[in-house]
């Protein structure tokens, strides 16, 4: 049976007299967020109807006192009811205080984003990554056209602008901004990072969750200014000058430096590997997600292929580059697994219930498995399933990473649940089960840390340099090892 696409499907209203029909919008992030009535080839825009069923509301309308007290009331209930360790980072005790701190701070009317900042860090407190607190996707339907219009890159605690929405580039990248409307970077940075729920504490995902949803977060934190009064500093020069900005609308919001992505080996963006021209003897194999949960087939076939050529052409070095991998399907993780390891070691710490049940028995080690050296690069945005396959990998002391901490660990919770809230509707997802890898003395609440620690500073990230990838070749250019 053939999946249907959503976005594209469309209804015919039965009225002989008018060409109408109901489309499916998707949203920015590729969701599909509301209907709308087309009539005639054109859009009806008074029709236009959000999914969560409730016409979308202005950003500015305040929400009564006494709706807020009940919603945060039901995060703190839907926490406790569900999350399988919701005092696990943050004792009962800590947690009554905060819950009691923000719910003092319900004081009067507030504005959705208003009420988020007071919520979110609640949620955020339970230390899990896949329990947090988000927007609804009709909410920036009726935001007004006031984004901050300016890419940042968030380095070493220091904000540096990528790119402007101004096509002329007014304010050059490289950048660095000090304050925006009196507030400094650092503080909002700190603001910022305190709405972003991660595993733990964890700075550099917090970090890069921040550098991805800038604009929004801003918006979400402090709302939409009629202006942004920035403080900066050019990179050539010594002295710090105020600009005046105008926010953009959201099609204008302007994204990182543009980067060519070259064509891959699968024809899929996230999945490539390539013998390095040069050295027949050494191979990348990048994987950006594994998240396949429709196509297990066709991760593993990429997989399996690409460690065939690598047997076949001799590859001694392997570089698998895990940068950017959110995690995904068990089923993919493991088979990889399968080729690196030197004998079957089991995934998981216990049994899960179907279809991972067999995950916590030695995985099979593949026909053609590595034998050779591995080289594993991370960073912070390596999260879940790709905490649990880099926990396994340092434990069993297979490979050398080199990059950043990553965000993930040995432990997650998932499976999740969405609630949405009664009164704002703000939408809450609930992890129900912790899934834990098969090691042993790993800290719980921080990242799998590199063995050689490498993060690229805002000149290479302007210059398009990889000093990660660098080091990686360096150390295969060395015939004595690491």
């Amino acid at each position: 049976m053939r999946p249907v696409d959503l976005a594209g499907l469309k209804f015919k209203i039965d009225d002989p007299d008018k060409d109408q029909s109901a489309v499916f919008v998707r949203d920015r992030d590729g969701k599909i967020s509301a209907l709308r009535l087309v009539s005639g080839g054109r859009e009806n825009v008074g029709l236009r109807v959000p999914l969560s069923g409730r016409a979308p509301r202005p950003v500015d309308m305040p929400f009564a006192a006494e709706d807020l007290r009940a919603d945060l009331l039901q995060i703190r209930r839907s926490l406790e009811e569900t999350h399988p360790a919701v005092y696990g980072f943050t004792g009962k005790e800590a947690f009554d205080r905060l819950y009691e701190a923000q719910l003092a701070a319900l004081d009067g009317p507030k504005t959705l984003g208003e009420f988020y900042a007071i919520a979110a860090p609640l949620v955020a407190a339970v230390g899990c990554g896949h329990t947090a607190l988000s927007i609804p996707a009709d909410y920036w339907q009726t935001a007004p056209p006031r984004f901050f219009p300016l890419a940042l890159r968030i380095v070493g605690g220091r904000a540096y602008v990528v790119r402007g929405a101004d096509p002329a580039e007014t304010v050059r990248p490289g950048t660095e901004v000090m304050s925006i409307n009196g507030r400094s970077a650092a503080g909002i940075l700190k603001d910022l990072q305190s709405i972003v729920s991660s595993d733990g504490s964890n700075d550099g995902y917090k970090t890069a969750r921040v550098n991805a949803r800038f604009p929004y977060l801003y918006a979400t934190r402090y709302g939409f200014p009629e202006e942004f009064v920035v403080e900066a500093l050019p990179p050539d020069r010594p002295t710090v000058q105020t600009l005046r900005l105008r926010g953009v609308e959201r099609s204008r919001i302007p994204t990182g430096p543009a980067v060519e992505k070259p064509a891959t080996s699968s024809g899929d963006p996230d999945l490539d590997f390539r013998i390095l021209p040069g050295a027949p003897s050494a191979a990348v194999l990048t994987i950006r997600t594994f998240d396949y949960y429709q196509e297990t087939d066709k991760f593993k076939g990429f997989i399996d292929e690409s460690f065939d050529r690598l047997r076949r052409a001799g590859v001694r070095d392997l570089i698998l580059d895990l940068r950017g991998n959110g995690g995904g399907d068990p089923f993919c993780t493991t088979h990889l697994l399968g080729y690196l390891e030197p004998r079957p070691v089991p995934y998981f710490a216990r049994v899960y219930p179907t279809p991972y049940e067999r995950f916590a028995e030695p995985i099979p080690r593949a026909a053609g498995a590595f034998e050779g050296r591995l080289f594993i690069l991370t960073d912070a945005r390596c999260f879940s399933s790709t905490g649990h396959l880099g926990a396994l990998l340092k434990y069993h002391r297979i490979g050398t990473f080199i990059g950043a901490e990553t965000g993930g660990t040995y432990e997650c919770n998932d499976a999740r649940r969405e609630i949405h809230l009664e009164k704002t509707r703000l939408l809450l997802a609930v992890a129900r089960m912790t899934f834990t890898a098969a090691v042993q003395g790993l800290p719980r609440y921080r990242g799998i840390v590199p063995d050689i620690a490498v993060e690229p500073g805002f000149a290479d990230i302007l210059a398009g340099r990889d000093p990660v990838m660098e080091r990686a070749l360096s150390l295969i250019a060395r015939k004595g090892g690491v």
